[in-house]
């Protein structure tokens, strides 16, 4: 339930983030990409929680796999924000 609220939440904000995109004239690619990343990091957390309620301890581990992956797209993302700050 968490997962989907979450995907939710991400789909609205990418709605955002492209009309924004567009505005300030960035290439569609670019926001095309950054959706679909935002929105493929959730993946492992829906099949972790379906996994989980139909009764297999392998939900733990698309779990895990969910927060590894999280964790290294957000730490790929501050480093392209702190050497695009320090231009």
């Amino acid at each position: 339930m968490f997962t989907l609220a979450t995907w939710f939440l991400e789909i609205k904000s990418n709605r955002h983030a492209i009309r924004a995109h567009a505005q300030l004239g960035r290439p569609r690619f670019e926001s095309m990409l950054e959706s679909v990343l935002g929105e493929v990091q959730l993946l492992p957390f829906l099949v972790g929680a379906i996994l989980l309620l139909a009764g297999h301890s392998s939900g733990y581990y698309c779990a895990a796999f969910g927060v590894l992956a999280i964790f290294i797209f957000s730490t790929l993302n501050i480093w392209v924000l702190l050497v695009e700050i320090m231009r």
